[in-house]
């Protein structure tokens, strides 16, 4: 374990078979009734990772670079094998420009922001400078880099925008559609879509 290290999980929040690592001035916040199933987390020098209430994620890895930000919505769900890259792991030069262009020296910023209640698929890849809106879906195998609206589905490499103004839920049948009254309003919502902040 790293010197500085700030652990704060809340109550009701579980970590089974989950391998956590930590560098120097790093802090990992969990809120209540987190589920982490066999995820191995590496929290570079002077980084932190926000995971909020009700979030479960099942495996797969989270490594940071340093000084980086992951932050992780209240009620997401994440199933198998996610990675999350939110950084490059080693420096990039720009001969022209005489700099390197991805270093992470220097203050804190946030790497990956994912909204409340987002759904990621098994496999999925997050890269660096993503941002998922709320009540979002990312498909199976996806490879996430941008910025991505609200309550949308997300599919491909790089991900795009497949289809917009829907909400989800935990259960896997409904007896009746109005069912989906049962979840929060604020995950109902319309898909506030920009087409020019769209990575496309």
């Amino acid at each position: 374990v790293g010197r500085q290290v700030m652990l704060d999980i809340d109550d009701n929040s579980s970590m089974i078979n989950a391998t956590l690592n930590f560098g120097m001035g790093t802090k990992l916040t969990v809120g209540k009734s987190v589920g982490m199933g066999t995820m191995n987390v590496f929290i570079n020098h002077f980084s932190t990772v926000e995971i909020g209430d009700k979030t479960t994620l099942q495996s797969g890895k989270l490594r940071t670079g340093r000084n980086q930000k992951v932050k992780i919505g209240k009620d997401c769900m994440f199933s198998w094998d996610i990675v999350f890259l939110p950084h490059d792991g080693h420096l990039i030069y720009d001969l022209n420009k005489a700099r390197f262009t991805n270093n992470t020296n220097g203050t804190q910023r946030e790497s990956v922001v994912i909204g409340y209640h987002v759904w990621i698929g098994g496999e999925t890849v997050l890269m660096p400078n993503t941002r998922i809106g709320s009540g979002s879906i990312c498909g199976y195998r996806s490879m996430l880099k941008g910025e991505y609206p609200n309550n949308c589905i997300l599919a491909g490499m790089p991900a795009k925008v497949i289809r917009k103004d829907i909400a989800w839920i935990r259960s896997n049948f409904a007896e009746d559609d109005k069912e989906i009254l049962l979840l929060d309003e604020e995950y109902r919502k319309s898909t506030e879509y920009n087409p020019q902040k769209q990575k496309q």
